[in-house]
């Protein structure tokens, strides 16, 4: 991660975030049960970037569809994935591009009738589900896009920072990590 800093405070939060990612790197290694260490570092990812939740979705090729996989939720708030079906989705989604070109998809208000028309088949859980502001990037498992990494803020909007910019695909790589570990060991 290069960065431009500029000022004390923002060389205290680039090494705030290091110490977080490796800290979180490190406690994920260290468990051996992978569904542990999946919801170890999501659990992190929401602390770390005070999300109402983060989640994992799987993207199904043959039927064009999401598939909720993990989920963690803060404290007080209520499960959401196991609400969710599958969300179907075509090759070209413009939040699908983002993922499939290695960047991520921001939205400061996810409620802007110009962000509702890039979320595609998203859109109806946006708006059913009161989401103020999200992030996801795209998981990538060998060289093929899996799913993704994502945060969603349901309490307030929230302005995502050049820091949070660059931290989204470093989780997303941890989860990377442990998916393929996952895999190696089924």
């Amino acid at each position: 991660i290069i960065l431009n800093i500029n000022s004390r405070n923002e060389l205290q939060a680039y090494a705030q975030q290091e110490k977080m990612i490796n800290t979180c790197l490190q406690s994920i290694m260290l468990i051996e049960e992978d569904d542990e260490a999946l919801q170890t570092a999501l659990r992190h990812a929401c602390e770390y970037f005070n999300a109402t939740r983060c989640y994992i979705m799987a993207y199904d090729y043959e039927t064009s569809q999401t598939i909720p996989f993990r989920e963690y939720f803060s404290h007080g708030s209520l499960p959401l994935l196991n609400s969710i079906r599958p969300i179907p989705f075509t090759p070209n989604d413009p939040w699908l591009k983002f993922h499939e070109s290695h960047r991520s998809f921001l939205a400061d208000r996810a409620d802007t009738p110009e962000t509702l028309a890039m979320e595609g088949g998203w859109a109806q859980c946006v708006m059913e589900h009161n989401i103020k502001s999200f992030a996801c990037h795209g998981i990538w498992l060998g060289k093929k896009l899996w799913g993704s990494f994502g945060l969603l803020f349901e309490q307030d909007y929230h302005t995502f920072t050049q820091q949070d910019k660059s931290t989204l695909p470093a989780f997303a790589h941890m989860l990377e990590i442990i998916l393929e570990r996952k895999k190696k060991r089924s």
